[in-house]
């Protein structure tokens, strides 16, 4: 049954509300889809101000960049496999052109985490304490030329303590902070996407705020 009153159709069948050009549960406005919008918008603004580029020169003289976020006022959490080889300070730049310096202060090679003691101050990211799968998320990481970019798609999946992200994820994004509508991590990457499989795969929140609490005792 079809009951059409201006721009809105209500298809009673489905459950769905049809606004404009968008599609929406029956019991949402799209005043809320606006207001949704604007949190997603304003999450991704304050993750990027909390995040960022890594970079560890290894003896070599290899550079590894990746993705790390605050988790304290002086502490940036990162992923372990791509700073363990640093041979000296680990190199971190904020995307307004601020940088700093750091070393390693903690570190959990099966959780393959790491807690970066920086020489800088930011803002710390909350630890989400839920997840639910198809729930928007965005994740901002560092792929190659593309400094801060911010990615956007929902929670595909959750098995265990892995999350399975839609969002497009580039290679140099490890340790990137996976955030809800809420600008809460729920998750951080894990692993570079291999080939042209830009799925991401994340460490979930529970493990991840369980590594913070950790570290902060030692």
């Amino acid at each position: 049954m079809f009951i059409k009153k201006s721009l809105t159709i209500t298809v009673a069948a489905a459950g769905l509300l049809w606004v404009g050009s968008s599609v929406l549960p029956a019991n949402e406005t799209y005043a809320d889809r606006i207001e949704h919008e604007e949190r997603v918008m304003q999450a991704a603004e304050r993750t990027m101000n909390s995040s960022v580029k890594v970079t560890a020169k290894a003896f070599s003289g290899e550079e590894t960049f990746s993705t790390g976020f605050f988790v304290r006022k002086d502490e940036v959490l990162v992923n372990w496999d791509s700073v363990k080889r640093a041979s000296g300070d680990i190199q971190l730049a904020f995307q307004n052109g601020r940088s700093c310096s750091g070393s390693v202060g903690y570190r959990e090679e099966g959780h393959n985490l790491a807690i970066v003691k920086t020489t800088c101050e930011g803002e710390a990211l909350p630890i989400a304490n839920k997840a639910r799968v198809a729930e928007t998320v965005v994740v901002v990481g560092n792929p190659k030329d593309f400094d801060f970019s911010v990615t956007r798609g929902s929670l595909s999946r959750i098995k265990g303590s892995t999350l399975e992200v839609d969002a497009r994820v580039n290679a140099k994004s490890t340790g990137a902070p996976v955030v809800n509508a809420n600008g809460e991590v729920v998750g951080v990457i894990s692993t570079d996407p291999k080939g042209l499989d830009y799925v991401g795969s994340a460490l979930g929140y529970s493990d991840v705020g369980q590594f913070v609490q950790r570290s902060k005792i030692k």
